[in-house]
């Protein structure tokens, strides 16, 4: 069994590395690219890989390559195919088996919440503030993140 997070960041014109010069690295110029991709053909038997397909990697794309086409931008966020933003990349899955992923239950989203209040990733604690969260992310673990984030770096600003 392997399991690879993150899977399409081997597919972007570029990384997040800069050289000592301050240009940006290319998948292909990280030796782990080769191995991973390698590790993922489908030309093995008995195994399985376990990819996911992370959509902040896809927050990079570069908009001039050409991409795969979704037809309905509001059903775009919640297709695998509009975070799997190449052709490359999705041929290399082939055969590829989207695996829906619910959103927060009660339980896991105020779990969610007591973790980022412990990592202080959350530190306005006004009354009604988790509700809010909560309606604003549609308890996605997603959105909820970039809620977060958003507050915390608002915050940091406001020092």
């Amino acid at each position: 069994m392997v399991l690879i997070d993150g899977f399409n960041a081997f597919f972007q014109p570029h990384t997040r590395l800069l050289t000592e010069s301050k240009a940006r690295v290319k998948p292909e110029q990280v030796t782990l690219t080769d191995p991973f991709l390698s590790i993922t053909r489908n030309d093995w038997h008995n195994g399985v890989c376990v990819v996911t397909i992370d959509q902040m990697v896809a927050e990079f794309k570069d908009k001039t390559k050409n991409y795969l086409n979704v037809s309905d931008a509001a059903d775009a966020s919640q297709t695998p195919i509009s975070v799997i933003d190449s052709r490359e990349c999705f041929e290399h899955l082939d055969p590829f088996v989207p695996v829906h992923v619910v959103s927060y239950d009660e339980a896991e989203y105020y779990s969610c919440i007591q973790y980022y209040l412990d990592r202080k990733w959350i530190q306005t604690t006004e009354s009604g503030f988790d509700d809010e969260l909560k309606m604003l992310s549609c308890q996605n673990p997603y959105q909820l993140m970039q809620l977060s984030r958003r507050q915390s770096s608002t915050e940091d600003d406001n020092v």
